[in-house]
């Protein structure tokens, strides 16, 4: 009797232990996809501040030009 519940207890610890292992991999790769999408985002920020940067610059020298053709 008590060699059974070990058994089971044994199975269930080993159960768990590999289940502990699989949800610390799953975490590794789901922080890994995080820290490459918010990457992605720093990058797509920063070339959207730079396209309107560049909307900045020829809207301003259009109103100089048109400022100086008055």
């Amino acid at each position: 009797m008590m060699a059974e519940e070990l058994k089971k207890e044994q199975d269930t610890s080993s159960h768990l232990e590999r289940m502990k292992k699989n949800l610390e991999v799953t975490v590794k790769d789901l922080q890994h996809r995080l820290d490459e999408a918010e990457n992605l985002a720093m990058k797509g920020g920063k070339k959207q501040l730079q396209k309107l940067e560049s909307r900045c610059v020829s809207s301003r020298l259009r109103w100089r030009q048109s400022r100086e053709e008055v």
